[in-house]
């Protein structure tokens, strides 16, 4: 049996859409409220490592390495696009929308550029909590 107990899970199952919901909400609306891509970015690594660790990553004694390199691999796709619209202007010579006081998308293009550094933190922070937990090895042999 892989995980924590029934309880774990079945509270970790009922938080995580919350969670990813708070983390687009706070990534979206980060230019009217304290928050931004940042924090947004640090709730869904939060809510992804809360499910990956209620759930078990451990089977038969070793970390489940195939689900780590698919996640690292959508990760680098997910940069990548989030580097494109941060240098959208410098890459197609078009700058991005501005927004107009007091209309429903009043902030322009900065929702999704805050959507992109969210992406980027949430998928990196996640990378980085696998290469924590993964080099947690014990050594082999005598050490001096």
């Amino acid at each position: 049996m892989s995980g924590m107990s029934i309880i774990v899970k079945t509270i970790a199952r009922v938080f995580w859409p919350i969670l990813l919901l708070l983390a687009f909400y706070v990534s979206i609306f980060g230019h009217i409220t304290p928050g931004g891509g940042f924090p947004g970015g640090v709730i869904f690594a939060g809510a992804c490592v809360l499910s990956l660790l209620s759930h078990g990553l451990i089977k038969d004694g070793k970390i489940e390495y195939q689900f780590i390199k698919d996640f690292t691999s959508k990760s680098a796709i997910i940069i990548i696009i989030a580097l494109i619209v941060k240098a959208w202007k410098v890459l197609f010579g078009i700058p991005l929308p501005k927004g107009t006081p007091g209309e429903l998308f009043s902030a322009g293009a900065i929702p999704l550029v805050n959507v992109a550094v969210g992406l980027m933190v949430g998928f990196g922070l996640v990378v980085m909590f696998y290469a924590i937990i993964s080099s947690n090895k014990k050594p082999e042999g005598d050490i001096h």
